[in-house]
């Protein structure tokens, strides 16, 4: 009977295990998806005996990085690959969805509502007391992401237009972090990914948009996540990209399909 079944389980783990397939898989990356991917894994491993995944945050950078030098079997980012990140390597890459980047600011700043081009100069630091804008008399304070940094990234290629953050921005390394930075702060901007909200920042709205988890789409300002893995791909490190790619629970953590209504 038992040699019946250590049997059939040599069975199951061979399925599960390809010859050359990785039994442990690592991947490093953007911090804004992290959440919901460690949330859908106990799944995946409960579904692939004998394998484990270790998840790391980093950046987008980081994760490009990682995966390019095969130090990482997935990389999560939100940035584009470059060669001087993943050494030129081939690398295939699987679309997660759209992640919103909002823009909030200490609710007694006193300002609720810009244009893109006052946003720009308020992120920018050419824009540098409130009352510029109608709000309060005290400076604009700027709490932004590192330079390894998804979010910061589309921030200065979609609002800065390739121009640099203001060179006064207070620096933090989470989404957390940052929220709590600018709700504390009188005077602070900042920028968070994901529809996060706390008592003590108001979302700003942008050229009259407003952010709506209804039709999300709607948003014109977001990230694009994809993981990447190094080319060919193989099959177990594909088949866990696949499977985080399209779990429904992505919508609970701020990610959007393509396909959502809009």
């Amino acid at each position: 009977m038992w040699a019946w079944v250590m049997s059939l389980w040599g069975a199951v783990l061979g399925m599960a295990l390809a010859p050359g397939e990785p039994a442990h898989i690592t991947i490093v990356g953007a911090t804004s998806c992290l959440s919901y991917i460690k949330a859908v894994l106990p799944d995946f491993e409960r579904d692939h005996p004998g394998v484990t995944v270790a998840v790391a945050g980093g950046g987008s950078v980081a994760g490009l990085m990682e995966a390019g030098r095969g130090r990482a079997d997935l990389g999560l980012s939100d940035i584009p690959p470059e060669p001087q990140w993943t050494g030129g390597i081939s690398m295939t890459s699987y679309p997660l969805g759209r992640l919103p980047i909002l823009f909030v600011v200490n609710r007694a700043d006193g300002v609720q509502h810009v244009t893109e081009a006052q946003l720009r100069g308020l992120l920018g630091g050419t824009i540098r007391r409130w009352n510029q804008l109608g709000g309060r008399s005290w400076p604009v304070i700027v709490v932004s992401r590192p330079l390894a940094s998804g979010a910061r990234y589309v921030v200065e290629h979609r609002i800065l237009q390739g121009r640099p953050m203001s060179s006064h921005a207070l620096i933090e390394l989470s989404n957390g972090a940052l929220l709590r930075a600018v709700a504390e702060t009188p005077g602070a901007i900042g920028y968070v990914e994901g529809p996060q909200v706390i008592p003590q920042i108001i979302r700003l709205r942008v050229n009259g948009q407003t952010f709506s988890t209804q039709h999300p789409l709607r948003w014109p300002y977001f990230a694009t996540p994809r993981l990447y893995a190094r080319t060919p791909v193989p099959n177990l490190v594909g088949s866990l990209a696949h499977y985080l790619t399209t779990r429904p629970q992505r919508v609970q953590f701020g990610i959007y399909p393509e396909e959502s209504s809009s």
